[in-house]
Protein backbone atom coordinates (compact mmCIF):
# COMPACT_ATOMS: atom_id res chain seq x y z
CA UNK A 1 0.00 0.00 0.00
CA UNK A 2 1.56 3.50 -0.74
CA UNK A 3 1.57 6.20 1.36
CA UNK A 4 0.82 9.67 1.34
CA UNK A 5 3.37 12.50 2.30
CA UNK A 6 2.54 12.39 6.32
CA UNK A 7 3.54 8.49 5.93
CA UNK A 8 0.06 7.15 6.73
CA UNK A 9 -1.36 4.86 4.25
CA UNK A 10 -3.70 6.07 1.04
CA UNK A 11 -6.86 4.59 1.45
CA UNK A 12 -8.03 2.23 -1.38
CA UNK A 13 -10.40 3.58 -4.52
CA UNK A 14 -13.65 1.61 -5.20
CA UNK A 15 -12.62 0.42 -8.89
CA UNK A 16 -15.45 0.38 -11.48
CA UNK A 17 -15.30 -3.66 -12.06
CA UNK A 18 -17.04 -3.59 -8.23
CA UNK A 19 -19.42 -1.66 -9.37
CA UNK A 20 -20.13 -3.36 -12.45
CA UNK A 21 -20.39 -6.38 -10.45
CA UNK A 22 -23.01 -4.88 -8.09
CA UNK A 23 -25.18 -3.81 -10.82
CA UNK A 24 -24.77 -7.41 -12.21
CA UNK A 25 -25.96 -8.31 -8.71
CA UNK A 26 -28.86 -5.87 -8.67
CA UNK A 27 -30.33 -7.11 -12.54
CA UNK A 28 -30.39 -10.46 -11.08
CA UNK A 29 -32.37 -9.51 -8.28
CA UNK A 30 -34.78 -7.63 -10.97
CA UNK A 31 -34.88 -10.46 -12.91
CA UNK A 32 -35.77 -12.48 -9.99
CA UNK A 33 -39.01 -10.49 -9.22
CA UNK A 34 -39.70 -10.73 -12.71
CA UNK A 35 -39.94 -14.72 -12.60
CA UNK A 36 -41.73 -13.86 -9.25
CA UNK A 37 -44.25 -12.39 -11.15
CA UNK A 38 -44.31 -14.80 -14.01
CA UNK A 39 -44.52 -18.10 -11.50
CA UNK A 40 -47.04 -16.80 -9.20
CA UNK A 41 -49.43 -15.12 -11.74
CA UNK A 42 -49.93 -12.73 -8.52
CA UNK A 43 -49.00 -9.33 -11.00
CA UNK A 44 -50.20 -7.01 -7.96
CA UNK A 45 -47.75 -7.67 -5.69
CA UNK A 46 -44.85 -8.79 -8.34
CA UNK A 47 -45.67 -5.54 -9.64
CA UNK A 48 -44.99 -3.74 -6.26
CA UNK A 49 -41.94 -5.79 -5.84
CA UNK A 50 -40.41 -4.86 -9.34
CA UNK A 51 -41.57 -1.12 -8.51
CA UNK A 52 -39.14 -1.49 -5.34
CA UNK A 53 -36.90 -3.26 -6.73
CA UNK A 54 -36.40 -0.94 -9.08
CA UNK A 55 -36.14 2.07 -6.81
CA UNK A 56 -33.20 0.30 -5.07
CA UNK A 57 -31.86 -0.52 -8.43
CA UNK A 58 -32.30 3.58 -8.73
CA UNK A 59 -30.72 4.24 -5.33
CA UNK A 60 -27.51 2.06 -5.13
CA UNK A 61 -26.73 3.07 -9.20
CA UNK A 62 -26.79 6.73 -8.70
CA UNK A 63 -24.80 6.44 -5.33
CA UNK A 64 -21.91 4.36 -6.82
CA UNK A 65 -21.92 6.43 -9.65
CA UNK A 66 -21.45 9.46 -7.79
CA UNK A 67 -18.82 7.59 -5.15
CA UNK A 68 -16.92 6.83 -8.75
CA UNK A 69 -17.36 10.04 -10.46
CA UNK A 70 -16.51 12.45 -7.41
CA UNK A 71 -12.98 10.03 -6.31
CA UNK A 72 -15.32 8.78 -3.17
CA UNK A 73 -12.59 6.95 -1.36
CA UNK A 74 -13.40 4.16 0.91
CA UNK A 75 -10.84 3.73 3.95
CA UNK A 76 -9.81 -0.01 5.15
CA UNK A 77 -10.00 -0.45 8.69
CA UNK A 78 -6.12 -0.24 10.00
CA UNK A 79 -5.38 -3.62 11.19
CA UNK A 80 -6.93 -5.13 7.94
CA UNK A 81 -4.43 -2.64 5.78
CA UNK A 82 -1.80 -3.57 8.47
CA UNK A 83 -1.71 -6.89 7.98
CA UNK A 84 -2.22 -6.59 4.40
CA UNK A 85 0.89 -5.15 4.26
CA UNK A 86 3.00 -7.14 6.07
CA UNK A 87 1.65 -9.89 4.09
CA UNK A 88 3.16 -8.22 1.19
CA UNK A 89 6.32 -8.14 2.55
CA UNK A 90 6.58 -11.08 3.82
CA UNK A 91 5.44 -13.19 0.42
CA UNK A 92 8.97 -12.63 -0.51
CA UNK A 93 10.04 -15.06 2.01
CA UNK A 94 7.34 -17.20 3.46
CA UNK A 95 6.90 -17.31 7.12
CA UNK A 96 8.61 -21.17 7.14
CA UNK A 97 11.45 -19.99 5.09
CA UNK A 98 12.76 -17.47 7.88
CA UNK A 99 16.13 -18.89 8.87
CA UNK A 100 16.61 -16.12 11.04
CA UNK A 101 14.55 -12.82 13.13
CA UNK A 102 15.53 -10.65 15.73
CA UNK A 103 14.52 -7.59 17.22
CA UNK A 104 17.61 -4.77 17.17
CA UNK A 105 17.13 -0.96 16.93
CA UNK A 106 18.05 0.70 13.55
CA UNK A 107 18.81 4.03 14.60
CA UNK A 108 15.88 5.39 17.40
CA UNK A 109 13.37 3.05 15.26
CA UNK A 110 12.66 -0.56 16.75
CA UNK A 111 12.55 -3.60 13.93
CA UNK A 112 11.75 -6.83 13.36
CA UNK A 113 14.66 -8.21 11.18
CA UNK A 114 13.62 -11.01 9.34
CA UNK A 115 16.25 -13.05 7.33
CA UNK A 116 15.03 -15.55 4.29
CA UNK A 117 17.04 -18.63 3.16
CA UNK A 118 18.94 -16.66 0.71
CA UNK A 119 20.32 -13.93 3.26
CA UNK A 120 17.04 -11.75 2.24
CA UNK A 121 16.17 -9.19 4.81
CA UNK A 122 12.98 -7.86 5.62
CA UNK A 123 12.82 -5.40 8.33
CA UNK A 124 9.79 -4.62 9.85
CA UNK A 125 8.86 -1.21 11.58
CA UNK A 126 7.73 -2.32 15.38
CA UNK A 127 6.37 1.38 15.56
CA UNK A 128 3.66 0.25 13.28
CA UNK A 129 3.21 -3.08 13.13
CA UNK A 130 2.56 -5.20 16.03
CA UNK A 131 5.41 -7.73 15.89
CA UNK A 132 4.36 -9.60 18.71
CA UNK A 133 1.70 -11.39 16.25
CA UNK A 134 4.78 -12.11 13.70
CA UNK A 135 7.33 -13.64 16.62
CA UNK A 136 4.07 -15.86 18.02
CA UNK A 137 3.66 -17.48 14.24
CA UNK A 138 7.76 -17.73 13.77
CA UNK A 139 7.87 -19.54 17.21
Amino acid sequence: MENNSQGQPKPQVIRESKALVLLGGLAVVFAAGIGYAIATQDFTSATVLLLGSCLVVLLVCAVFFLALYTNFQVRIEPEFAEMRSISRKITRISYADVTQFEQVQLGRVPVLRLVGPNHEVINIDARKYKVDQIIAVLS
